[in-house]
């Protein structure tokens, strides 16, 4: 989550401070070299910190990949609590934008070649999921506050159980950066087409369960 720092202590600040100068240093060197080459004694060099100091923020590399893709979220998050649909759009027109806007902002925030080693990483054995987990569950979360908005605009009706939509949307969205990512394009238009046909089957089940 983002921090306050108003409400923090020198101290605090400045161990934030340096926990960040080497989560954009990650962010640089893997960016440059990619994620199988990067070391971390090259990315404490960057950060100008020593390579103990990566190791007692971090320990391990895919410890230091899966926190820069949760700084990555938090860099995002309030441009996404923010948004809102155009107050003409149907449901399912607001789903779509939804997902553009999160895939645009997703690879804004963070290349998409280095997601694409966030997720690969996840399935690999004898790695600590705790990091990658908590990543699924805030995309979750801003899904879940973009749908309670929804429903407070009137685009939908809280009958529907609103974590399971969130978790949809999640879904859709991790399948369109896929398409994306496999067909080498990532732009709005590309996540517009995807999105468009995933949510129209989201959509339709949602009405048919709504009359129920």
């Amino acid at each position: 989550m983002n921090t306050d720092r108003s409400q923090m202590g020198l101290r605090a600040r400045k161990k934030l401070a340096r926990h960040e100068s080497i989560l954009e240093a990650a962010r640089q060197v893997i960016g440059d070299i990619g994620y199988e080459n990067a070391k971390l004694e090259q990315i404490a060099e960057a950060a100008d910190v020593g390579v103990a100091t990566v190791y007692n923020y971090f320990g391990k590399k895919h410890i230091l990949l899966f926190n820069l893709a949760l700084y990555s979220i938090d860099r995002m998050e309030p441009q996404l609590d923010a948004w809102s649909p155009k107050p003409e759009s149907t449901l399912e027109e607001a789903l779509v934008e939804w997902i553009v806007e999160m895939g645009t902002h997703t690879f804004n925030a963070l290349d998409h070649s280095i997601w694409g080693v966030v997720i690969s990483e996840e399935y690999k054995a004898g790695v600590d999921k705790k990091d990658y987990i908590e990543i699924k569950q805030r995309f979750i979360e801003l899904n879940l506050k973009f749908w309670h908005r929804l429903i407070a605009s009137g685009y939908a009706t809280n009958e529907v159980e609103g974590r399971d939509v969130a978790e949809l949307l999640d879904s859709i969205a991790s399948e369109v950066f896929r398409q994306a990512h496999q067909k080498k394009a990532v732009n709005r238009n590309t996540y517009r087409r995807i999105a468009r046909r995933l949510v129209t089957l989201i959509v339709r089940g949602l009405a048919a369960n709504q009359k129920q």
